[in-house]
């Protein structure tokens, strides 16, 4: 279970490619009755934060604003490495990214509900072309929009390391995903043999963990056709709280086996 976890832990960090070339400069606006178009959220205050933005189950619609500088002795361009805004998770409903190019704002729209998705990154990532031609004079927006749980990831890396870390994430997730359904066979196959209360715990535990990653991944959508995104969302909500509830049921079967010695004094 431990290896299981570890994995997983893995799955969800990023890595921050491209740091030793770019700075980039986040911030943060949500609008829970979603009646903003880009121009009035531009007005609008915005949080700054670091690394990831994690807001938890919210309705509404969260506005980025997002700014790449170079550093000293940096060009600002390289037209033979673009770069690319890399969103994660996958399992973000809708994303719309906007960028100020010729005097006119140009809009790339992407996310899971997206069908038609222009394929920069492989898989298990939404990535846009990002023009870093003024891009440390003036400010991109990126507008998210989901069901599922709000935790969101933005990076600022090279075509070449986009693809490279596409290959990476599909590893990492094959991988998490065949050791958790490995360890559920496992954990079933001795239930079966010593049926106990924390193997009971256990093998729901590890059916959470399975659930889990594949309705962060995409397989559900990608896998069972009759399974909407939504619906994917859904049973992704539910396996975090099953793995909390199997987590802290598991470790009240341990504890409540205790029992003090009988030696002691009352």
């Amino acid at each position: 279970r431990l290896c299981c976890l570890l994995l997983l832990l893995f799955f969800q960090l990023h890595l921050h490619a491209g740091s030793n070339r770019y700075v980039i400069e986040t911030a943060y606006f949500h609008d829970d009755q979603q009646k903003h178009t880009l121009e009035s959220a531009q007005a609008q205050t915005f949080t700054h934060y670091r690394g990831q933005l994690r807001l938890g189950f919210v309705g509404g619609e969260t506005w980025i604003r997002i700014r790449l500088q170079a550093p000293p002795n940096t060009p600002a361009t390289d037209s033979d490495s673009p770069l690319v805004l890399k969103v994660e998770p996958y399992s973000l409903d809708s994303l719309a990214f906007f960028q100020h190019q010729s005097g006119t704002w140009s809009e790339q729209l992407g996310g899971e509900l997206q069908p038609p998705k222009k394929k920069v990154c492989i898989e298990l990532q939404h990535c846009f072309v990002f023009d870093a031609s003024h891009a440390d004079k003036e400010f991109a927006y990126l507008k998210v929009q989901t069901t599922a749980v709000r935790i969101i990831r933005t990076d600022v890396v090279t075509a070449d390391e986009a693809l490279t870390s596409s290959i990476a994430a599909i590893k990492s997730v094959h991988a998490a995903l065949n050791l958790s359904i490995a360890l559920l066979i496992l954990s079933v196959a001795f239930f079966v043999f010593e049926r106990s209360r924390l193997l009971l715990a256990f093998c729901c535990f590890q059916t959470a963990v399975v659930l889990t990653i594949c309705a962060f991944s995409g397989v559900f959508p990608q896998g069972w056709t009759f399974m909407t995104v939504v619906q994917a969302n859904t049973m992704a909500g539910f396996g975090l709280v099953m793995r909390m509830a199997m987590t802290v049921l598991m470790a009240w079967i341990v504890v409540s086996a205790y029992k003090p010695s009988s030696t002691y004094e009352k």
